[in-house]
């Protein structure tokens, strides 16, 4: 009877050990200062990350974007009646403007649908996935910016030129057709691919100095196809039916080209200045 005593007394006891050695670790825990990391957000300003959207139902014309970011139309721009400016205006480096497959209708008179202002230079602007149809001046008029990139558009019925870019630009996929004038306009190292021009009042592309034409398609255009000033490549590109020469080129390489069927010569290398590589 004593041993069972004992045997129970020994296991009370450690029972209570245990639960006192418990209760010890939690009151230290608890006594430990909790820490955290800086709550303070770093210093400079936060940028966003948000594109800015411009809704036409809640803007006048002209809309100027005058700073650096990425702009999102989300409805068609329609010029009013007897309208004579501009539809957007851009003013800083390092925009771009998604269209987002919409159009901007212009009217008789008004001005350019899309253009870089500037004392000098803007630099790096960026506009695609849109239309541009009817009235405006140039379809898209950016020859005070430089090193810009103008993709999937369909730029038609401008009173001047459908598009026109300054230096170091690139134009890709996209369509200028019954302009006034040129379809295509660019300054000199432009790269322009994949594009078509037809029916313009002018040539189809023009561009200056040390410029790439590749995988282009012009027809139907009132003066040459391509035209192009010294030192550009023309690469696998199709000219048809234009009233002046297929392709116009001087002291420039055209390589690969189809032209056909237009009232003046097929490829006017200007007294053969040109090197021409298997072209039909």
């Amino acid at each position: 009877m004593q041993h069972h005593t004992s045997l129970r007394f020994a296991r009370t006891t450690c029972r209570r050990n245990v639960i006192r050695a418990g209760l010890i670790s939690l009151v230290a825990m608890l006594a430990i200062p909790a820490t955290a990391g800086d709550l303070a957000p770093p210093a400079g300003a936060i940028q966003p990350t948000d594109r800015v959207t411009i809704n036409p139902q809640s803007i006048t014309l002209p809309y100027t974007i005058s700073e650096p970011g990425s702009y999102v139309l989300t409805g068609n721009i329609v010029a009013p009646p007897a309208y004579t400016g501009a539809g957007i205006v851009i003013t800083s480096d390092d925009v771009t403007l998604d269209l987002n497959g919409f159009t901007l209708h212009g009217v008789p008179m008004a001005g350019d649908a899309i253009k870089a202002d500037a004392a000098g230079f803007l630099h790096r602007v960026s506009i695609k996935n849109g239309n541009v149809s009817g009235g405006w001046a140039f379809g898209v008029n950016l020859t005070q910016a430089q090193e810009c990139s103008l993709s999937d558009l369909r730029v038609d019925g401008c009173s001047s030129v459908g598009v026109f870019v300054g230096r170091y630009s690139t134009i890709d996929h996209c369509t200028s057709s019954n302009n006034s004038f040129q379809g295509f306009s660019a300054a000199l190292g432009a790269v322009i691919t994949g594009c078509i021009a037809h029916n313009n009042g002018a040539s189809g592309i023009t561009c200056e100095l040390n410029s790439v034409v590749k995988d282009c398609v012009v027809f139907f255009n009132a003066e040459d196809g391509i035209q192009t000033l010294r030192y550009c490549v023309v690469e696998n590109c199709s000219a048809q039916l234009n009233t002046g020469d297929g392709i116009d080129a001087k002291n420039s390489l055209v390589r690969g080209c189809t032209s056909g069927e237009n009232n003046g010569l097929a490829i006017n290398d200007n007294g053969g200045s040109c090197t021409l590589i298997e072209n039909h």
